[in-house]
């Protein structure tokens, strides 16, 4: 029988598609249209392309999963953009796939302009949303309020990217505490794991000539609440040299 399927395979088990935690895959959209003419199976009755009983191999080959249409739109020239369900796959690398329409059936003639891989938005991704940053806006390292804060920055302390007064939290002096003197410096953290960012609080003790010192999250002693989206952290070193600067450090992870 005539059975038409697409795949990709990299021989070498290195991912075709990647996905950075925390979102796993969630829709597969493919755009595809029937074709003039059938290759012919005599005896047999080819059948036309529908959304329904598609089939779904990864990773070379895992069993076939019949994929579940979430939705079918037609477009001109005969196109179909049909999306479907592949939450099942979680979060794992895609070395090779096989994408068989309508499964082990005769089908006439397709072609197939893209197939698309859906995962769920990231953390930075849902934040930018929030505030509509789109294009070059919506980078990381963008600064669409030109306050000349980054993107990155705002979205690791609480700012607001679309209001150059609002940069988010973070604030450092002396205290004293049971009779010890501190620097104590504190900053807004966005709440939970792999939410796209690490923070790292540096020292030095001269501003001019001296170099900056990462001590991560050794000097944290404590947080509270701040938001749903936040907590404040507060970090304390002990003065007991002649001078000390601290301050904050946001990275991508």
């Amino acid at each position: 029988s005539l059975d038409p399927w697409l795949f990709y395979n990299d021989g070498n088990a290195n991912p075709a598609l990647s996905i950075t935690p925390p979102g796993p895959w969630t829709t597969l959209e493919m755009r595809i249209r029937q074709l003039d003419g059938n290759p012919g199976d005599p005896g047999v009755a080819s059948m036309p392309f529908a959304a329904g009983g598609t089939l779904f191999q990864v990773n070379p080959w895992t069993g076939a999963v019949i994929l579940t249409a979430t939705g079918a739109t037609p477009e001109a020239d005969n196109w179909l953009v049909v999306t479907y369900d592949i939450s099942a796959l979680g979060a794992v690398n895609l070395d090779g796939f096989r994408l068989d329409p309508l499964g082990d059936n005769d089908t006439i003639n397709f072609e197939v302009d893209y197939i698309r891989f859906n995962a769920e938005g990231s953390p930075y991704t849902t934040w930018a949303g929030l505030y509509n940053l789109s294009g070059a806006d919506a980078l990381d390292t963008a600064d669409p309020d030109l306050d000349t804060y980054n993107n990155l920055y705002e979205y690791g302390f609480g700012g607001d990217p679309t209001n150059a007064a609002d940069w988010g939290f973070s604030t450092g002096g002396a205290v004293e505490d049971g009779g010890t003197s501190y620097l104590e410096y504190m900053y807004a953290r966005r709440h939970g794991f792999k939410q796209g960012v690490d923070y790292s609080i540096k020292l030095t003790d001269d501003l001019i000539i001296g170099s900056w010192t990462h001590i991560g999250t050794t000097a944290e002693v404590g947080s509270f609440e701040f938001n749903a989206a936040y907590e404040v952290v507060t970090n304390r070193v002990e003065t007991v040299d002649a001078q000390k600067f601290m301050t904050v450090e946001v990275t991508g992870d």
